[in-house]
């Protein structure tokens, strides 16, 4: 990414450079376009790798995705004047956003991914972490290992609370489960609510 930035900036001040690259010609050119473009795509779904694809869950959000991000801006583009609010700003606001396949796509998936009910091996987050956790080695044998637990992924101070008031929120699919959503047993059994009694203090 350095490297292109820099060919970026070389070409935007001095013209001889950008005159060159233009004199490609276009076959050379198209075929670069073809396998830099391709490899975008399959870097973009080698993260699929992680997630189990024999769910019928993932396949749906994987195929409305695709398909709403390359079919809406297709349509966009050909019926232009078919979507129209009558505000010309958000009209060139919403044909952005609704006309970028990445953009759109990208949005819909990560909305029904997070909306949608489906297990942690379903997503790959369980696979996600078992990766990351073997390769980031232990630097030492005393040290306390990271946290992997399924029901501390999500853990936060204001979780517990959260449904502690709320009750109704653990319900809604897109909120993790009510156990282990509480971080208070967490630091206080690592010893770091222990060691100082204002935090201890704070947290009763």
């Amino acid at each position: 990414m350095y490297c292109a930035g820099a060919v970026m900036l070389l070409l935007s001040v001095m013209g001889k450079v950008g005159a060159a690259l233009a004199t490609m010609p276009d076959p050379a050119l198209a075929g670069a376009i073809v396998v830099t473009c391709g490899m975008m795509i399959t870097l973009g779904l080698s993260t699929l790798q992680y997630v189990n694809m024999n769910s019928s869950r993932n396949l749906i959000i994987i195929g409305m995705a695709l398909f709403i991000g390359v079919f809406l801006p297709a349509w966009l583009e050909t019926y232009p004047e078919d979507f129209r609010t009558g505000v010309k700003d958000l009209d060139k606001i919403l044909t952005l956003i609704l006309g970028t396949p990445m953009l759109l796509g990208g949005t819909i998936a990560i909305l029904l991914d997070n909306t949608t009910k489906g297990s942690r091996k379903d997503r790959g987050i369980d696979a996600w972490q078992n990766h990351l956790d073997t390769e980031v080695p232990s630097t030492s044998t005393t040290q306390t290992p990271m946290e992997t637990s399924s029901d501390n992924t999500y853990g936060c101070f204001w979780q517990g609370r959260l449904y502690q008031y709320l009750p109704c929120c653990s319900r809604l699919p897109f909120m993790p489960p009510r156990s282990g959503t509480d971080c208070t047993p967490t630091l206080l059994q690592s010893g770091g609510a222990g060691d100082n009694p204002l935090l201890k203090d704070s947290l009763a």
